[in-house]
């Protein structure tokens, strides 16, 4: 999703600009062309660090094609540090971001784009005055104004270009913009009269549409197949693309699900799905058994084989698995969920203790523990008079714990939200510092004192 825009729009950094005036009709590829070759008139640029070069602002009102005056949010921020005020002469684009139909059906046509709207539509233009107290910007008028019409409410935006008689961007040099915020940026477009010498980058990388926001509470069932809700529990969050943002979705049935929204990824359908970029592959002719995107492969394809679909017994999702042998096998998950592998079978035994596992591991069959919410684990293990027995344990930390491991039932390391770390020494639970603030998923190690 990120990556589409970035390309086509560092492509612009690197193009000629069309110089003449040319009668086109706008398309969603057309570029309006000034009326003559614009001349360099911030000089040779040389660049030796990271560096942002334009300067963005955000239109605020519609313009039909043929418009000589545009109207912005703020036109002092198109002011530049490196290039001074705004001015006359100065090279503007204008293009648009956003604003595409799609088919809001829940099936398999969900974001199919019905009416692109203008979205894409960009030019070059040159300013011919400014006034500060309207926030207006006159175009020069040679070529009869705005070659394509644009639509403020589709998060059109208009970016200053400086204009080099020759550009040097060093090995240590970067060239790139600030993130897309859903009015400004994301885009990099310079203009360079003779010779442009590339050493470092221009880098809009994950600069562009945003992804959907992470959920946590994504709970759909196996082989769920909507598309589109609003519902958290569906689904992850859509990305973000020419037809809009998540907001955008919720007035369209929804932003949670796995359907793709034009170039906007679609969110998984599964606990904790990835948001914004879907992994569905489309479905064969044989649909009855191809693959639908649910993690299951088609048996067709190259390795598919090696992958059958086992059915655990439990009714609701399992997010982890641990196994001590073939014949031992543990898989547990939302609300407790678990489920025991014996060489043959599945056996469900759910456990009423309103905590999901995140993650399992175990010293062997007969003492298996399992990571969970608010800093809760669960062992399954032989007690003192040998009958087998759950243990509810509260850690000393009310994080979610997402990864567990250990050397024995003396040893055990586990991780978890918020930097958690905690070892278990065969008594007592014991907090460590780990210095960070981001969240593990994980943890493993070689021995009690090599643990990662």
């Amino acid at each position: 999703m990120h990556g589409e825009l970035n390309r086509v729009l560092l492509g612009l950094t690197l193009g000629v600009l069309v110089v003449g005036c040319a009668d086109q009709k706008p398309t969603a590829a057309s570029v309006g062309a000034s009326q003559h070759a614009l001349m360099a008139t911030d000089d040779a640029g040389v660049f030796n660090t990271s560096v942002i070069l334009n300067e963005y602002a955000a239109m605020t009102f519609d313009v039909a094609a043929g418009a000589t005056s545009i109207r912005v949010a703020d036109v002092t921020t198109l002011d530049s540090v490196l290039y001074g005020p705004l001015a006359a002469g100065d090279l503007l684009m204008i293009i648009q971001m956003q604003g595409a139909d799609i088919d809001t059906t829940d099936t398999s046509t969900y974001g199919a784009v019905t009416d692109l709207h203008n979205a894409g539509l960009y030019e070059f233009i040159e300013v011919a005055s400014v006034t500060l107290a309207t926030n207006t910007i006159g175009l020069r008028n040679g070529c009869g104004g705005l070659k394509n019409p644009y639509t403020a409410a589709a998060h059109t935006q208009v970016i200053r270009v400086p204009q080099f008689s020759s550009l040097t961007i060093n090995s240590a040099g970067n060239v790139t913009a600030p993130p897309w915020n859903g009015s400004t940026g994301g885009v990099v477009a310079l203009h360079v009269r003779n010779t442009m010498t590339l050493s470092g980058t221009v880098d809009v990388r994950g600069l562009g549409f945003r992804g959907g926001e992470v959920d946590d509470v994504s709970d759909a069932g196996v082989g769920t197949l909507l598309y589109r809700s609003q519902a958290m529990e569906a689904g992850g969050e859509k990305g973000e693309g020419i037809a809009g943002s998540q907001a955008s979705y919720d007035s369209r049935g929804g932003r949670y699900g796995r359907g793709a929204a034009a170039n906007g990824g679609g969110g998984g359908n599964a606990h904790r799905a990835g948001g914004g970029g879907g992994a569905n592959a489309l479905a064969p002719a044989a649909v009855a058994t191809g693959w639908q995107g649910q993690g299951v492969m088609d048996s067709t394809l190259i390795g598919g084989t090696a992958w059958t679909v086992e059915n655990s017994g439990s009714p609701r999702n399992q997010y982890a698995v641990w196994n001590a042998d073939a014949s031992n096998a543990w898989v547990a998950g939302f609300l407790g969920n678990t489920s025991i592998w014996n060489g043959t079978a599945w056996t469900w035994k759910p456990q009423a203790t309103g905590v999901t596992f995140n993650s399992i591991w175990g010293s062997g069959p007969e003492d298996v523990w399992f990571a969970g919410q608010a800093g809760l684990f669960f062992r399954f293990y032989r007690d003192v008079k040998m009958n087998l027995v759950w243990e509810a344990k509260q850690s000393p930390v009310n994080s979610s714990l997402n990864g567990v491991w250990g050397t024995g039932a003396s040893d055990v390391w586990a991780v978890g939200d918020s930097g958690a770390m905690i070892h278990y020494d065969g008594t007592k639970w014991s907090a460590g510092a780990s210095g960070l603030q981001a969240g593990w998923n994980g943890a493993w190690g070689t021995s009690g004192s090599n643990v990662w």
